[in-house]
């Protein structure tokens, strides 16, 4: 679990708590390579893990669509990226008729106005400046195949005609189109079936795409955003540096890169890709959420309240942008103002891991006793610790608080000791003082 965002994820009327019930939680549960390795490390197998961690405390974009305007009161929550439709589907630009060509390093989409069979075939035969062989022919075959191909098994015959071709013995300028088209049609398919939710099929997919060609960007920035998901962030990180040096204009792979940067506890690196995505994309939420929480680390706590407040403005939906403002407003002596977005954050996701973490923590903790509320402490910090599981410093930390708060200090100082165990030396400082509490029959109470 990457404690950085959860730092930045966790923080007189008498609040009045309503924690969503059980029921509604059981449905879903520079580290960059050496400069002269990077780019042979790119083409070289990865494992993925076999589990993805319980929760993610940072939000990857495969791609990114303007936000549609909710039709409904119950529109899907957008806490973890932006709404899309299907991916479009991005074609080689040898695949696209000399009238329709983009700009050189420009994604390639289809066009109305599809290239005939017989335009297909003149424009390869033009670009190979060789007489047909039986590996051009079959690579003209895939390419026809690959102008209307959408679905699994569409690209697995654009795929079949490729390996077809490759075995008839191309010659190096052959092999090396052949070979382009093959990673394409690999890194399309692993798209489809990661949004069919197989990412270890969709994976392999990647891997042999980047075998094939090591600068199809497409791939690598899928690869990425998998072993983002998947807590692999050095990995991860060395694919979106890739990405960004082979396609600097493709703005998500900044976004994306920003995650890792916040996940690492890198906030000013964060905060200037963040910034590159908000000029790209200035109508997403999630850039300006990302930008902000690394902004608050940082102590810039104006800017970062400008940003929540543009993201929420942007997104009313975005449960990230509420917790992110209320751990500020609670850093900042708000805390019923912390306490209202903190509800309104549980309303939209009520299995937010973080939300539950800030809820435990203020309502053990705040220096106000009618904010305060040791039950209900103590009920947000099991669903916390269940979501993310107890072998993290965090959520032993915030139990601790909870029954410290309620007046049980003897498991108080047992989660505080664990705590202490498993936690980065830096931090370990700050849970001695409040395990000294917890030894004094004291709560600990924030200042």
């Amino acid at each position: 679990m990457g404690t950085n965002r959860a730092r930045c994820l966790a923080a007189a009327a008498t609040v009045v708590w309503v924690l969503p019930a059980y029921s509604q939680l059981q449905s879903e549960p520079e580290l960059a390579l050496p400069a002269a390795l990077a780019v042979a490390e790119q083409s070289r197998p990865l494992k993925l893990p076999d589990e993805k961690p319980t929760i993610e405390l940072a939000s990857y974009w495969r791609h990114a669509k303007p936000l549609p305007k909710p039709n409904t009161k119950t529109q899907q929550v957008a806490d973890a990226g932006p709404q899309t439709e299907s991916a479009p589907l991005v074609q080689p630009e040898w695949l696209v008729p000399e009238e329709l060509t983009e700009p050189p390093g420009a994604a390639v989409f289809i066009d109305d106005a599809q290239p005939s069979i017989k335009e297909v075939i003149q424009l390869a035969i033009a670009n190979l400046e060789l007489p047909p062989s039986q590996a051009t022919a079959l690579m003209i075959k895939a390419r026809e195949l690959a102008v209307n191909a959408s679905s699994v098994g569409d690209y697995g015959d654009v795929l079949d005609q490729c390996h077809r071709a490759l075995d008839a013995m191309p010659d190096k300028t052959t092999a090396a189109s052949i070979a382009n088209l093959a990673a394409w049609a690999h890194n399309r398919r692993g798209e489809v079936v990661a949004e069919r939710g197989n990412e270890h099929a969709a994976f392999e997919d990647f891997q042999e795409a980047i075998r094939l060609n090591p600068d199809c960007w497409p791939a690598l920035h899928n690869r990425g955003v998998t072993l983002a998901r998947y807590a692999q962030e050095a990995e991860a990180l060395a694919d979106f540096n890739r990405v960004i040096k082979l396609a600097p204009d493709y703005t998500v792979a900044r976004y994306n890169r920003g995650e890792i940067f916040s996940q690492m506890g890198r906030w000013q690196d964060a905060i200037e890709d963040y910034t590159r995505a908000i000029e790209a994309m200035p109508d997403q939420a999630g850039p300006y959420a990302g930008r902000a929480c690394a902004r608050h680390q940082l102590g810039e706590t104006r800017a970062a309240a400008s940003d929540f407040n543009t993201a929420i403005r942007l997104n009313q939906r975005h449960a990230v942008a509420y917790i992110g403002r209320g751990n500020l407003y609670a850093a900042e002596g708000l805390y019923e103002q912390a306490a209202a977005d903190f509800q309104q954050a549980l309303r939209l996701n009520p299995r937010s891991a973080s939300a539950y973490r800030s809820v435990a923590w203020l309502l053990a903790t705040c220096p106000l006793e009618p904010c305060r509320s040791p039950a209900k402490a103590v009920e947000a910090a099991h669903r916390f610790a269940k979501m993310v599981g107890e072998d993290d410093p965090v959520v032993l930390d915030t139990l601790a608080a909870a029954y410290a708060a309620a007046g049980d200090y003897r498991k108080a100082i047992s989660y505080q000791q664990q705590a202490i165990v498993l936690a980065d030396s830096d931090r370990r400082d700050s849970l001695r003082q409040r395990l000294a509490l917890y030894r004094q029959g004291k709560p600990f109470r924030t200042k």
